[in-house]
């Protein structure tokens, strides 16, 4: 609902036995993390610049993958 694009990720389950009445919880979470495009990635510092990561000269800017990563901004 806030218009970005995200990672999604099943998490292992968690099992909780609970013998005092003779039952077992089973919890299950969900990851969720921002999809990096190369256009804003840290490992290219602008379109014509090499990619560190993937030994490419150029990506395109709406290209991702797994190494993407966005550069840490400091709340002040």
């Amino acid at each position: 609902s806030d218009g970005h694009e995200y990672i999604v990720k099943a998490m292992p389950e968690t099992r909780i036995e609970k013998p005092e009445i003779c039952a077992v919880e089973i919890r299950h979470a969900v990851s969720f993390e921002r999809l990096t495009r190369c256009g804003e990635c840290i490992h290219r510092k602008h379109p014509a610049d090499y990619c560190d990561m993937l030994r490419k000269a150029y990506m395109p800017d709406n290209f991702f993958c797994f190494y993407g990563k966005r550069e840490e901004k400091e709340n002040v």
